[in-house]
């Protein structure tokens, strides 16, 4: 029998093979691994990616309801969060506003010219500025409005190896710092034709028809000639050869006296008093009977109006009408129903998706007096505003006191109001920078 001898080099060559069968083993539980590890890690990019444009939709959505409703700015946030991520909870959201004005001189105060018309935090001590912005903690609370809103959303994200080592789930978070409508401190930034309809007729005292001389030139201070083309309307029309007076339109008398221009600034930013926009605003002289309808969109005497400037431009930009009135329609004439006239000329306008924004400047007490129609007589010159604007919730308390007022104001929509003597510039710009608005994603000061 013959016995089997193991030398020294079989049984290292035994060995190995053990070794390799382990180092195998490992290499299989590593390649494993590491593709676990990378198919986790792409589910969590993706994850974090989804969220991040979850939270740019969701803030861009809401700021839409700034600068007047925080709670509309939250409702709509979260809808556009469960659209876009159903797996994000509403407890993983939160929604925080701020106040972002001007510093343009750049001397370390804010513009307080942009309170309220801008946004209005509540006061100003608190506002931080730097780089020619100022901003400022801002909840909606009484009367005060914010233009800026923050979104942060969170969700878990169960991994595999959360899963297999029994840990919780990842947690994602996504934030954006800021989205703000408005002028946001600066200049307005959306390009836009826009005609001025100023009320000039005879129930308008000398001092209340600078009021609205004032109200315009605040728009032409607010806009930035580069980007927005302004012209002018008057009621009662105005004679072609010298618009500061009026000539009727019976005789060849122009609703329209300037047409969209935009040499209405100097270099340095204050208003061009040579231009022929700023001159004729100045110009201007008391005339006689109240046609509301006419200076938008005249088909009874065929002369050049709002709506034939704007259907004749050739920029492809958004555009709107900014009319001021202190009373009711009481031409073409009675017959003709006045203020129902009114009324379907706006419709006329806002057919060719053209935005109004209607003034009422001391018509707490004005009443329209059409012989029939929605009108009649005892119908107040308020509702009438209301439904010739755009869009308006309604003209709360019809602008009688200043609850009324400041709720008018304040609630987004498109009819402003103000009593006789009342600040005019204020509502021009509101109406300007609700024009003018877009949104943008910003960075500000902390």
């Amino acid at each position: 029998m013959k016995r089997k001898i193991f030398s020294i080099e079989s049984i290292i060559r035994q060995f190995e093979r053990g070794q390799a069968i382990i180092i195998f083993v490992l290499m299989l539980f590593l390649v494993f691994f590491g593709a676990v590890g990378a198919i986790d890690l792409g589910v969590y990019i993706r994850a974090k990616q989804r969220l991040e444009i979850t939270v740019d939709a969701a803030i861009l959505a809401g700021s839409q309801e700034l600068p007047t409703s925080g709670t509309n700015a939250t409702s709509k946030a979260l809808e556009y969060v469960h659209i876009n991520d159903s797996d994000v909870e509403d407890e993983d959201v939160d929604t925080s506003f701020r106040c972002l004005i001007g510093d343009r001189d750049h001397d370390g105060d804010p513009d307080l010219v942009d309170i309220p018309v801008v946004c209005d935090p509540g006061g100003s001590d608190s506002f931080n500025c730097e780089n020619g912005l100022c901003i400022s903690p801002c909840e909606f609370t009484g009367d005060n409005t914010c233009n800026v809103m923050a979104v942060t959303a969170s969700k878990e994200v169960p991994l595999f190896f959360t899963t297999v080592l029994d840990l919780p789930p990842l947690l994602v978070t996504a934030s954006r710092t800021g989205a703000c409508k408005g002028l946001c401190g600066e200049m307005a930034s959306a390009p836009l034709d826009v005609i001025i309809v100023l009320d000039r007729t005879g129930s308008m005292s000398t001092s209340e028809l600078r009021d609205a001389k004032d109200g315009a030139r605040a728009v032409l201070s607010t806009f930035n000639p580069e980007l927005q083309h302004v012209g002018l309307a008057v009621l009662g029309a105005g004679s072609p050869s010298n618009p500061c007076v009026e000539k009727l339109p019976d005789y060849g008398g122009n609703w329209l006296v300037v047409p969209l221009s935009n040499d209405y600034k100097n270099m340095d930013g204050t208003l061009n008093e040579s231009s022929d926009l700023v001159a004729t605003i100045e110009c201007l002289q008391r005339a006689s009977w109240t046609n509301l309808g006419g200076p938008l969109s005249d088909n009874v005497y065929k002369q050049l109006d709002a709506l034939d400037e704007l259907n004749n431009s050739t920029r492809d930009v958004k555009q709107g009408i900014i009319m001021m009135t202190d009373g009711a329609a009481n031409r073409p004439t009675s017959k003709n129903n006045p203020c129902k006239y009114a009324y379907n000329r706006a419709n006329k306008v806002k057919d060719k998706d053209i935005e109004i924004y209607t003034i009422g400047y001391g018509i707490q007490n004005e009443w329209c007096e059409d012989y029939k129609g929605p009108y009649r007589t005892y119908t107040r010159v308020t509702e009438l505003l209301a439904d010739m604007a755009s869009y308006s919730e309604d003209d709360h308390g019809h602008c009688i006191d200043e609850d009324a007022v400041d709720a008018e104001n304040s609630d987004g929509d498109h009819f402003l109001c103000k009593p006789k003597g009342g600040d005019l510039e204020e509502v021009f710009r509101i109406a300007a920078i609700a024009l003018s608005s877009d949104i943008k994603l910003i960075l500000y000061p902390d």
